[in-house]
């Protein structure tokens, strides 16, 4: 049994059914709520009318309409121009299969936080969680 963290909202972004159902339930079961957006304009759209509510926001990558990458480059532009709104910044963590090093760089260029590799494990999910919201082990 992994310790239950306090709650938060997560914004996970997958055009993937599947991985996104899966997100949902591992973050149900360390005690988070979830939201799902299925590309990256959604994401982009979700987060500027409701910032306040996500504590996370978990990224895949490649996706069509918008990729997470571009989305980030959004949220972050938007974050910067609401800064004196007292806008704090939201955790982007990049969710993807690619598990090269040129992968994990581009991610963090573009403006995430962190990076999972997916599958993800539970474990590996809930280190991101400890180390990037206020929820307590």
């Amino acid at each position: 049994n992994l310790p239950q963290v306090s709650k938060g909202c997560v914004l996970v972004v997958d055009d993937n059914i599947i991985n996104a159902k899966v997100a949902v339930k591992q973050l149900e079961k360390l005690g988070f709520a979830a939201e799902v957006a299925v590309n990256g304009l959604e994401a982009v759209e979700a987060i500027k009318k409701n910032r306040k509510d996500y504590c996370l926001v978990l990224m895949d990558c490649q996706m069509p309409i918008m990729d997470g990458y571009e989305a980030t480059k959004i949220i972050r532009k938007q974050e910067q121009e609401d800064q004196d709104q007292g806008h704090s910044h939201i955790p982007v963590i990049a969710m993807t299969a690619n598990v090269l090093q040129e992968e994990r760089d581009r991610c963090i260029n573009c403006g995430m936080d962190d990076y999972l590799t997916k599958p993800v494990p539970i474990k590996e999910l809930l280190k991101i969680l400890s180390k990037w919201t206020k929820a307590t082990l």
